[in-house]
């Protein structure tokens, strides 16, 4: 029933545009992509200015804290003979 009443509504509806209005969306669409894209210069230089703040903070981080990287490692390795560690340390040597 729906399907009628659309059917209908469509037959008497006038469409919402006319020539000159198609002829001037089509004109601005071409216009629109016959503009030359953005130079990638740009964004070459976004990306290198970041990489050298992200250095210039890590060199702050890094010399600020002072502490080395093994030092602050929670779970040191064991620093053992080899002997004690093949046989429990049950014979030295």
């Amino acid at each position: 029933m729906l399907n009628r009443y659309l059917a209908a509504a469509r037959a008497t509806m006038d469409p919402p545009w006319d020539a000159s209005r198609a002829e001037r969306v089509l004109e601005e669409t071409v216009a629109r992509r016959s503009r030359r894209p953005p130079s990638p210069a740009l964004w070459i230089l976004a990306f290198t200015g970041g990489a050298i703040a992200a250095l210039c903070i890590e060199a702050v981080s890094g010399s600020a804290g002072g502490a080395s990287p093994t030092s602050s490692d929670p779970f040191p390795a064991a620093e053992s003979a080899p002997a004690d560690t093949l046989d429990g340390g049950k014979q030295a040597g």
